[in-house]
């Protein structure tokens, strides 16, 4: 069949992305006073965009499930009901340091797709009596997030992504994603919500210092602490890692002909890209300690780069890119026009990623978390 251009639905979506600039943009060359204004402005919109349920617990029940001795620390794990007919367990690693006489800092662990909270712990799923999502969880060692935080004194929280480990059910996660939005829910929202009400309940514990509260996030889980960053005042340092870039442009580069999002519903936050983009939440964190640890597009980091530095505190960002790309001359792409209609592996060399070296960054982004929260 023969499309007269004009006509074709597809081009008009198309340049909805290219023709309408997001309305909470970051500015670079916003004012220090107009940097705080949009930063309340961004969170605001955020948190509506969270779409939380009007019948969500003030103070959720928390259920102790059990307690078992590790060298050095516990692990318990507990279950939480933040709103009606939703229970979320989760997994809590405790140094054995810790106490009400020496409260320590506490960090979130967000994982990676499906990888299981189990895993961010070193935990195998035999110990806990209980069956986990079939796969294979690429570097391990590397991705046991939780298990790196409670080694260095801090205590760890761990959590399922939603639709994964204890959190699945009798269908994919993708028809979750779908079913939620359907119903004036979203994903990124549910998970954002439950990972809150969790950390709400852990800085209340009298082990914990709620003055040194950190999230750390790989890949999926990015998504959740971008988002949390934002709205909890106590967290003081974020790890970011994944690559950044601007949502609307890899939309406008990637589709057709890869899958929209990648064929990922999951990550479908309805009317985000109207107002904002990954960028600009990372951007209105500043002026709080950040570290991105696998780089992305360079023009989106400057950008956050700028607004550490419209906030008086640059030096409160780091960013690392893959080792592959640490070194600029080995950055091709950077400030090139990303080309329409490529597929995803083309852009990821715009993006400055190595796919095959995706995981948690843990000899980098581990000891920067100790310094940040000192």
């Amino acid at each position: 069949m023969k499309y007269i251009k004009k006509y074709r639905s597809d081009i008009f979506a198309q340049n909805l992305y290219k023709n309408t600039k997001p309305k909470l943009e970051f500015d670079p060359t916003m004012t220090t006073q107009e940097f705080k204004s949009w930063k309340k402005e961004l969170t605001n919109k955020a948190l509506e965009l969270m779409q939380y349920p009007d019948d969500m617990y003030k103070n959720p029940v928390v259920n102790f499930i059990f307690s078992k001795q590790r060298l050095g620390y516990r692990i318990e794990k507990y279950e939480i009901n933040p709103e009606p007919d939703l229970w979320i367990p989760f997994l809590i690693l405790i140094p054995d340091k810790a106490n009400k006489n020496n409260k320590v800092p506490a960090v979130m662990c967000c994982p990676g797709s499906a990888t299981p909270k189990e895993s961010l712990c070193a935990e195998d799923f035999r110990d806990f009596e209980y069956d986990t999502a079939a796969g294979r969880w690429k570097f391990p060692f590397a991705n046991a997030q939780a298990k790196h935080f409670v080694e260095q004194g801090m205590v760890a929280i761990a959590t399922d992504n939603v639709g994964t480990g204890e959190l699945a059910g009798s269908y994919e996660r993708n028809n979750i994603a779908l079913k939620l939005i359907m119903k004036g829910r979203n994903y990124v929202g549910l998970a954002v919500m439950y990972r809150q009400a969790i950390l709400n309940w852990v800085k209340k514990q009298e082990y914990v210092d709620r003055k040194r509260i950190g999230l750390a996030g790989h890949s999926l889980g990015t998504e959740t602490t971008m988002f949390l960053a934002l709205f909890d005042k106590d967290v003081k340092a974020v790890i970011h890692n994944d690559f950044v870039a601007n949502n609307n442009q890899r939309i406008i580069s990637c589709y057709p002909p890869a899958d929209f999002l990648y064929n990922a519903h999951w990550h479908i936050v309805p009317s985000m890209h109207e107002w904002f983009s990954f960028p600009d939440l990372l951007a209105g964190f500043a002026p709080n300690k950040l570290i991105v640890s696998e780089g992305g597009i360079t023009e989106d980091l400057l950008k956050i780069r700028k607004a550490y530095e419209i906030s008086g505190a640059k030096d409160n960002l780091s960013i690392y890119y893959y080792p592959d790309f640490q070194d600029e001359k080995d950055r091709k792409y950077d400030f090139k026009k990303i080309p329409e209609n490529i597929e995803m592996l083309e852009y990821f060399k715009y993006a400055n990623v190595n796919v095959e070296k995706h995981f948690f960054k843990a000899d980098l982004v581990v000891p920067w978390m100790v310094k940040a929260l000192k």
